[in-house]
């Protein structure tokens, strides 16, 4: 199957805390590099067993737990694209 997102925020929608932290991410990765292609939850749920999911339930609503998935074109092609990508998503991550 052929993938067409880039990069992949991954949250559980039903936490505020984790969707707003990924829309403002998002929206700082998209004001650094417009052609990158962000989506929500893709390629996979945000909710699905994983050792995210297990810190949501052991420490409750003050863990904000998100998961990234990026594009493997990125690190197997290497070069310069992929060390942009690196900065963007380094220099947007909210703080």
């Amino acid at each position: 199957m052929r993938r067409t997102t880039d990069i992949g925020l991954l949250f559980d929608p039903r936490r505020a805390a984790e969707a707003a932290f990924c829309r403002t991410w998002r929206m700082g990765i998209l004001k650094r590099n417009a052609s990158l292609r962000v989506r929500y939850n893709d390629p996979y749920p945000g909710v699905f067993p994983s050792l995210v999911d297990s810190l949501r339930k052991e420490l409750g609503r003050r863990y904000v737990g998100i998961q990234i998935e990026v594009s493997q074109k990125f690190p197997r092609r290497g070069g310069r694209r992929w060390q942009l990508l690196r900065k963007v998503l380094v220099e947007s991550f909210p703080q």
